[in-house]
């Protein structure tokens, strides 16, 4: 079958091909040109590769099982009907896993494909929405398209193995605590059942939901300003901040009580920011790559453990940045949060503290609802 290439914008970051050897056996050669080198493997019958083809006639199929249809849109200039559909319905996959399909009006085929609730690779607290399109059908390829071609000077290794190895040149041997099995799952177990939060960080008071969260700015006991982060959409489907949903945007209201002001910016593009339980999940998420493990610890009169993990463990962070969380031995939920970062002229180090967690807080039922005192005046963006 001719190659599937992956691009990042412009830039062509691999390709593989996928060569059937009789029997039900695929051959399969992926190419990473990002970090130049290859790998080839055999499976056997059923173990591994689909006929893409085959992937998007199963999609079409899926139309009579179909949860609702959707709204007509317009993509890539094609008029489209689609359909939602749960993941739950052609096998064992999550209930947060939900599929949109949309087939050009004119011939019923597919213009994209939409895999929404996906986890992200070695985040699996983490979600993100997989898109296909620009599908080109009776495409005439030339027979050399269908040959894999394994570039001169590209070595035969994976990608992981090459980027562990220069993680381990660059960023210097790591150390890694004994971490028990199950642990980090039992800790998700927990978080994923609280449906609110409230915390402090740096002065300022947030209050987290799923579809919205507040921040009140704070002098003593006087609230300064208060900003409001509203996610609206035209459907009821789980979200993680996914631009991809319908009509999917973050409504921002800033009141500012001293100048007696008010701003209000809605926000489309998915480069905009997270979601606040996402980067509590994400250094979260670290434990199972801890530097060292706290058994047992008093914090704030609360029996804890915690953990320690450098940042050096993701990206491209300095040397002694580390975070520290402490977790309530009870509930297993975080108690306080500690980003440590060198200052950028070396003379310290900055620390930057979650705290006063307070899980599933008994908020009025406007709480998350902007409001904009009437005499106040508008700011221009």
């Amino acid at each position: 079958m001719p190659p599937r290439e992956c691009c990042l914008k412009d830039t062509l970051v691999s390709t593989m091909w996928e060569v059937p050897e009789g029997a039900g056996a695929v051959r399969r050669y992926d190419i990473s040109h990002e970090e130049r080198c290859y790998t080839v493997k055999t499976y056997e019958s059923g173990a591994q590769g689909s006929d893409p083809v085959e992937i998007l006639r199963f999609y079409v199929r899926l139309l009579d099982k179909a949860d609702r249809i959707l709204d007509p849109e317009t993509f890539e200039g094609k008029e489209c009907v689609g359909f939602e559909i749960s993941a739950r319905t052609y096998g064992s996959n999550p209930k947060e896993w939900i599929d949109r399909i949309w087939l050009g009006k004119e011939n019923g085929l597919p213009v994209r494909i939409e895999q929404h609730g996906r986890p992200v690779t070695d985040h699996p607290e983490m979600t993100s929405t997989l898109v296909q399109d620009h599908f080109q059908y009776c495409v005439e390829m030339p027979a050399e398209e269908f040959e894999p071609q394994i570039p001169e000077g590209f070595v035969n290794a994976h990608p992981d193995t090459i980027r562990k190895a220069r993680e381990r040149e660059e960023k210097g041997e790591m150390a890694f605590a004994d971490v028990p099995a199950g642990l980090k799952d039992d800790l998700f177990a927990a978080f994923r059942q609280r449906r609110t939060v409230s915390y402090t960080e740096g002065g300022r008071r947030f209050y987290v939901s799923r579809s919205a969260w507040r921040t009140d700015r704070l002098e003593d006991d006087r609230v300064l300003t208060t900003e409001w982060r509203v996610i609206q959409k035209d459907d009821d489907a789980p979200t993680s901040l996914d631009f991809n949903d319908k009509s999917f945007r973050v409504v921002q209201t800033i009141v500012d009580y001293d100048a007696r002001t008010y701003r209000q910016i809605e926000h489309r593009e998915s480069g905009w920011r997270s979601h606040p339980l996402d980067n509590l999940a994400f250094i979260l998420g670290l434990i199972d790559q801890a530097d060292r493990l706290y058994e047992s610890a008093q914090i704030d009169g609360v029996e804890c453990f915690g953990f320690d993990v450098s940042a050096k463990k993701y990206g491209t962070n300095p040397d002694g940045a580390f975070h520290r969380v402490w977790l309530d031995a009870a509930t297993s939920l975080p108690l306080r949060m500690e980003t440590h970062w060198p200052t950028g002229d070396g003379a310290g180090v900055s620390v930057i503290t979650k705290g006063q967690f307070d899980w599933d807080p008994v908020l009025p039922e406007d709480f998350f609802t902007p409001v904009i005192p009437p005499d106040f005046a508008p700011v221009e963006k």
